[in-house]
C-alpha cells in the first residue's frame, strides 16, 4: 500500500515538487499512525465503537477517492505521461 501510496504522489506531483509531496506523504504517514494509534487506545474500552471502525475508514476513503476520481482519471494536458517519464528521450538513453 505505502508502495502505491509513492507511485501515486510521483505521478500526481507536478514536476519539480517531488521531494516536497514525498515529505507531506511520509508526514501523514506518520500523523495517521500516531492517530490511528491513539484513538485505538481509546476505544478498547468501547468495544462496539471500535468493531465498527475499519468500516468507517472504508467509507472515508471511498469517499475520498470518488471525490478524486476526476483528478486521478484526467489525462495530462500535454499527452505526455506523468510521474517517472517527465525526463525527455535523450535523457532517458543515457
Amino acid at each position: 500500500m505505502i508502495t502505491s501510496a509513492f507511485l501515486t504522489v510521483d505521478a500526481l506531483a507536478p514536476a519539480g515538487t517531488s521531494t516536497e509531496a514525498y515529505a507531506w506523504l511520509i508526514a501523514a504517514v506518520g500523523t495517521g499512525q500516531a492517530a490511528g494509534t491513539a484513538l485505538s487506545g481509546a476505544l478498547t474500552e468501547h468495544p462496539a465503537i471500535g468493531a465498527s471502525l475499519p468500516a468507517a475508514g472504508a467509507a472515508l476513503t471511498l469517499t475520498v477517492l470518488l471525490a478524486a476520481h476526476r483528478h486521478l482519471a484526467a489525462p495530462c494536458a500535454t499527452g505526455q505521461r506523468r510521474g517517472r517519464h517527465r525526463g525527455t528521450p535523450a535523457r532517458a538513453a543515457r
